[in-house]
């Protein structure tokens, strides 16, 4: 991944090209990388109940070759076999939230109080993929509700190195590099035993401009008592349901 920093003072960058130079030194074989990220994509398949928040900033190119940079803020649970649910809010404000108890799929739009609900009973794997393949609908981050992301990540990339142990916030973080042919994934995680996920970027090296997703991760819960009630939308007064549309090819 390329950065572009503007040093202001010929000490900082002096001092910055020392840094490049020691983490380019630091960059060791896939077997530690292996070792840690397969850790924390453990404990996420292990965990019968999870929760966190997710910061979230994400380029798009613009006709004219510029990124432009928007984020947002979510928030993900989930209770195995068969219940999530994904709350996102945009930078301008505008707000969506998606509910799967088990038996049905809903999708509302807490802004204009429409909501829409979808019969499906099955694992979360089965109702994430009604989610982004039926519903065409977008769920950030749905890879880590899936019981398989160990094998996942396995299959999708090939090469893996570690970069060196650096701070996320004040929380010492392995950092870690997944890469294929189409993009990069760096992943910083948790040095401690926790083997918590504190941020990824995601890169995509075969677009032009190279564009970014970014998750910063906080207050990660796991195994903690979620109730089954929250994974069902109780609309308000006010809300008016609605029908889902079918994709046309």
């Amino acid at each position: 991944m390329k950065q572009l920093l503007m040093a202001t003072l010929l000490a900082t960058s002096a001092a910055f090209s020392l840094t490049v130079v020691a983490q380019e030194e630091a960059i060791d074989s896939g077997d530690e990388a292996h070792e840690i990220w397969q850790a924390a994509a453990a404990k996420l398949e292990g965990a019968q109940s999870l929760s966190t928040t997710a910061s979230l900033t994400y380029d798009v190119v613009q006709p004219s070759g510029r990124k432009l940079q928007f984020g947002a803020q979510y928030d993900i649970k989930a209770k195995r076999p068969n219940k999530f649910l994904a709350d996102i809010t945009g930078g301008d404000g505008r707000r969506r939230a998606l509910y799967y108890n088990g038996e049905e799929i809903t999708l509302v739009n807490l802004d204009e109080k429409l909501y829409a609900t979808f019969a499906h009973e099955g694992s979360i794997e089965s109702a994430v993929d009604e989610v982004l393949n039926t519903l065409n609908a977008r769920m950030p981050l749905a890879a880590l509700l899936r019981s398989n992301l160990r094998s996942i990540l396995s299959g999708a990339f090939p090469e893996s190195a570690y970069i060196g142990s650096h701070s996320v916030g004040n929380v010492a973080s392995d950092h870690v590099l997944l890469s294929n042919e189409y993009l990069d994934l760096q992943l910083w995680i948790d040095a401690g035993e926790n083997a918590e996920v504190h941020k990824a970027l995601i890169t995509y090296t075969d677009i032009e401009a190279a564009p970014q997703f970014e998750a910063s991760f906080n207050d990660w819960r796991f195994d903690s008592r979620i109730r089954d009630s929250e994974f069902t939308f109780k609309p308000d007064d006010g809300f008016e349901q609605i029908e889902f549309l079918e994709a046309q090819d």
